[in-house]
């Protein structure tokens, strides 16, 4: 059964990003001085923390329809 993040959990998970990815980037930007190094940097840990949050969402989301 595949399930969908609902309408709270999709915003809660871009917002975390965003802000993780945006933060991250910034900080390698001031380091380094390099955007790209910035842009893959926070690209990169978008897609982690992506990965990470959605199935940590979708497990909460499960638990939460459950009771």
């Amino acid at each position: 059964m595949k399930t969908k993040l609902n309408t709270k959990y999709t915003q809660i998970l871009w917002a975390n990003i965003v802000i993780l990815g945006g933060g991250v980037g910034y900080l390698v930007f001031k380091k380094w001085s390099n955007m790209s190094y910035a842009f893959g940097a926070g690209v990169g840990i978008g897609i982690i923390e992506y990965v990470v949050m959605h199935f940590s969402l979708l497990r909460k989301q499960r638990k939460e329809n459950e009771r």
